[in-house]
């Protein structure tokens, strides 16, 4: 019959007095979790290379200031680009699966048009002189960036005002010229120089600026549009599209026809219609593709068909119909989509038998831009990986370089090249290749390691809806040139802020430091901090990270 066993009969067990902590469990492991962060999907698709998810992160915080200053430190017009960039951001967001994209433009926006001390200080003087050709997208953010590193710019510019097609090729409705004039300011009030009305190879010689300077970045951009080629064309009333919008949003008001075709696809397509449309000509829009190969924004065109333009998909012109010395119609020829050519998009094939007229009275170009280097040296033509040119001393930035056609992409490009001149400056040696944009982020991560869907531990999140954006109602702009689209409260941009996961991010959630068995992690430094010593390598942190900010590597002795 068994007896009932007592405490005081296991007197042989070894017990000890001393703390778990003295055995260090981490001496057997042979991998162990470190902190890494890693390339979220929307800076991975940012032309302009911006910290996305940590300025979201800074502002889910509450802390708009520092969001502010954190998203300038690299872009010089935020508060432009959170307006027109097309936001290629959005489209690989892993929010998409959990109540729709986040609104970064919108939130771009709002960190931009931030009022107080939101530019970072520059460096010491270097003592060293750059030029800079074009104060478009690409020359500001060239500009903006060397003098932050400390070197004294001048930028030089044959129209009135800085900002190039910003300026000239954006209508106000897009974006207002008191949040463009602001931009260019607190560029001009860190020290850059800006020089109007003086076209270089015109009333300042190429050769001038490489003896002043130490350095010249040519970023003139695209401003010269393609011809038609197709008879009546050269008729008074065949406008180029890109010297029309200048004239109308500098304000005039030229005597127009009351009907006019647009022939194009592009932004700047939708950028006549919808500022013809507002000065009271009605005009139709002819693309020889459907509207799934428009190169234009999707919202752009959205919004011009909100307002009643009509578009003719399918259709190319052929001859700009004339009687009597007047404009009667675009003959047209019916298309249809054959195999794709080298823009990826499906060839227009014409369709024979098929020719018809639009009426009009006058028609549009608005074809594309190519680049005017009338007075410039022609080795210009001639960038390199690293942004360089034949010439030494001489870089390019910008649609010159790559034909990229987007504020975001030239304002990218500036930034690489400034960080190629800086390096050519302080006699560093010039790279292989430009530097990518998110090399360039005052914070390090793993560049190659992009967090995708697949690498989130999703349990931990649920679905929260976008808000919604709102506009200014189609039949209030009829003949105003007030924004259309409307920006976000504080609070909307908060809200939103939240929603986003900070894919590849620590924002100290603690589920490392809850589920870690051998409480070897601890708060430490605003983050945290992994005690070697006692960490045995099971990776459960790494497992239980919702954002992947964790990876388990080999332990080397």
């Amino acid at each position: 019959m068994a007896t009932g066993l007592r405490l005081e009969d296991l007197t042989y067990v070894p017990f000890s007095e001393r703390p778990t902590t003295a055995i260090k469990t981490g001496t057997w492991k042979y991998v162990e979790p470190v902190y890494q962060n890693a390339l979220p999907p929307c800076a991975g698709a940012c032309p302009a290379g911006n910290d996305i998810s940590y300025a979201l992160l800074l502002l889910a915080q509450g802390r708009v200031m520092e969001a502010a200053r954190w998203w300038r430190q690299r872009n010089p017009i935020p508060a432009t680009l959170g307006r027109v960039c097309p936001h290629p951001c959005e489209r690989p967001c892993n929010r998409e699966a959990l109540g729709g994209a986040i609104a970064v433009h919108m939130v771009e926006r709002f960190l931009g048009d931030v009022e107080g001390d939101v530019v970072p200080q520059p460096a010491p003087r270097s003592g060293k002189k750059v030029a800079v050709v074009g104060s478009g997208p690409a020359g500001l953010a060239a500009a903006y960036n060397l003098r932050l590193a400390g070197h004294q710019v001048c930028v030089f510019d044959d129209k009135p005002a800085p900002g190039g097609y910003l300026r000239t090729g954006i209508p106000e409705y897009r974006l207002p010229r008191q949040v463009l004039d602001r931009e260019v300011g607190l560029i001009a009030h860190l020290g850059v120089e800006f020089r109007q009305r003086v076209r270089v190879g015109r009333e300042v010689g190429f050769d001038e600026l490489r003896r002043v300077y130490d350095a010249v970045v040519v970023a003139v951009g695209f401003h010269k549009s393609r011809s038609l080629g197709i008879p009546g064309e050269d008729h008074p009333q065949v406008y180029n599209g890109v010297k029309l919008l200048e004239r109308l949003l500098a304000g005039e008001r030229p005597p127009l026809p009351s009907r006019m075709v647009v022939v194009g696809g592009g932004n700047t397509a939708m950028d006549v219609a919808r500022s013809l449309w507002r000065v009271g000509v009605e005009p139709v829009v002819v693309y020889r593709r459907t509207r799934e190969e428009m190169p234009a924004i999707a919202s752009e065109v959205e919004e011009a068909l909100a307002e009643g333009i009509p578009f003719q998909f399918l259709a190319a012109p052929v001859r700009v119909v004339v009687e009597e010395g007047r404009i009667v119609g675009l003959e047209c020829q019916r298309m249809e989509l054959g195999e794709p050519d080298a823009s990826g998009r499906r060839r227009p094939v014409p369709v024979p038998g098929s020719e018809f007229v639009v009426p009009c009275g006058g028609v549009v170009t608005a074809l594309g831009e190519v680049v005017d280097l009338e007075g410039l040296p022609g080795e210009l033509a001639k960038g390199d990986a690293r942004q360089c040119t034949p010439l030494e001393g001489v870089f390019l930035a910008g649609d010159m370089l790559d034909g990229a056609g987007t504020v975001t992409a030239a304002v990218g490009s500036g930034i690489r090249v400034a960080a190629v001149v800086h390096a050519y400056l302080t006699g560093q040696g010039l790279p292989q290749v430009a530097p990518a944009v998110q090399e360039l982020w005052p914070r390090p991560l793993e560049r190659q390691r992009l967090v995708e869907w697949g690498k989130l531990n999703t349990v931990y999140f649920r679905a929260v809806p976008r808000p919604p954006i709102h506009h200014l109602p189609p039949e209030l702009r009829r003949g105003d040139f007030a924004e259309v689209v409307q920006g976000w409260s504080v609070a909307e941009v908060l809200g939103e802020a939240r929603r986003c996961l900070a894919c590849g991010t620590c924002n100290e959630c603690c589920n490392c430091l809850y589920f870690c068995p051998d409480v070897a992690i601890h708060r430490a430094d605003g983050g945290f901090s992994i005690d070697r010593e006692h960490c045995k390598g099971c990776g459960i942190c790494v497992q239980e990270c919702p954002r992947s900010a964790l990876i388990l590597r080999e332990v080397t002795r």
